[in-house]
Protein backbone atom coordinates (compact mmCIF):
# COMPACT_ATOMS: atom_id res chain seq x y z
CA UNK A 1 0.00 0.00 0.00
CA UNK A 2 1.05 3.52 0.76
CA UNK A 3 3.47 2.96 3.48
CA UNK A 4 5.26 0.51 1.42
CA UNK A 5 5.71 2.59 -1.34
CA UNK A 6 6.63 5.93 0.51
CA UNK A 7 9.42 3.18 2.44
CA UNK A 8 10.78 2.07 -0.91
CA UNK A 9 11.41 5.87 -2.21
CA UNK A 10 12.82 7.12 1.14
CA UNK A 11 9.84 9.44 1.72
CA UNK A 12 9.74 10.12 5.62
CA UNK A 13 6.29 8.10 7.19
CA UNK A 14 4.39 9.52 9.67
CA UNK A 15 1.53 8.83 11.56
CA UNK A 16 -1.06 10.36 13.76
CA UNK A 17 -3.78 8.89 16.67
CA UNK A 18 -7.47 7.73 15.80
CA UNK A 19 -9.91 10.76 16.85
CA UNK A 20 -12.23 10.26 19.51
CA UNK A 21 -14.75 10.24 17.18
CA UNK A 22 -13.18 7.14 15.44
CA UNK A 23 -12.91 5.36 18.48
CA UNK A 24 -17.01 6.32 19.77
CA UNK A 25 -18.04 5.29 15.79
CA UNK A 26 -16.01 1.44 16.69
CA UNK A 27 -17.71 1.36 20.18
CA UNK A 28 -21.25 2.20 18.79
CA UNK A 29 -20.27 -0.45 16.33
CA UNK A 30 -19.50 -2.67 18.51
CA UNK A 31 -22.13 -2.03 20.84
CA UNK A 32 -24.86 -2.27 17.92
CA UNK A 33 -23.11 -5.46 17.35
CA UNK A 34 -24.38 -6.81 20.58
CA UNK A 35 -20.93 -6.34 22.48
CA UNK A 36 -21.84 -5.93 25.86
CA UNK A 37 -18.47 -4.01 27.22
CA UNK A 38 -15.38 -3.08 25.50
CA UNK A 39 -11.35 -4.03 25.94
CA UNK A 40 -9.37 -1.59 24.55
CA UNK A 41 -5.43 -2.00 24.53
CA UNK A 42 -3.20 0.87 23.66
CA UNK A 43 0.48 1.27 23.23
CA UNK A 44 2.06 3.50 25.82
CA UNK A 45 0.22 6.71 26.91
CA UNK A 46 3.35 8.71 27.04
CA UNK A 47 3.93 7.61 23.50
CA UNK A 48 1.48 8.36 21.80
CA UNK A 49 -2.40 10.60 22.04
CA UNK A 50 -4.29 7.48 21.10
CA UNK A 51 -4.96 6.34 25.02
CA UNK A 52 -6.37 9.54 25.22
CA UNK A 53 -8.19 9.13 22.66
CA UNK A 54 -10.03 6.00 23.35
CA UNK A 55 -10.55 6.98 26.63
CA UNK A 56 -12.19 9.94 26.27
CA UNK A 57 -14.60 8.00 23.69
CA UNK A 58 -15.64 5.29 26.16
CA UNK A 59 -17.02 7.78 28.98
CA UNK A 60 -19.77 8.27 26.37
CA UNK A 61 -19.92 4.64 25.06
CA UNK A 62 -23.66 3.21 25.24
CA UNK A 63 -21.72 -0.28 26.78
CA UNK A 64 -18.43 -0.44 29.16
CA UNK A 65 -15.11 0.50 27.91
CA UNK A 66 -12.09 -0.31 29.83
CA UNK A 67 -9.09 1.38 28.53
CA UNK A 68 -6.14 0.24 28.56
CA UNK A 69 -2.27 1.05 28.60
CA UNK A 70 -0.21 -1.88 28.37
CA UNK A 71 3.07 0.50 28.00
CA UNK A 72 4.14 -1.17 25.21
CA UNK A 73 5.88 0.70 22.52
CA UNK A 74 4.71 -1.91 19.45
Amino acid sequence: GALAQALRKHRPVTTSRPSPEAFARTYRRLAEEGASAVVSLHLSAELSGTYDAAALAGRDAAVPVHVVDTGAVA
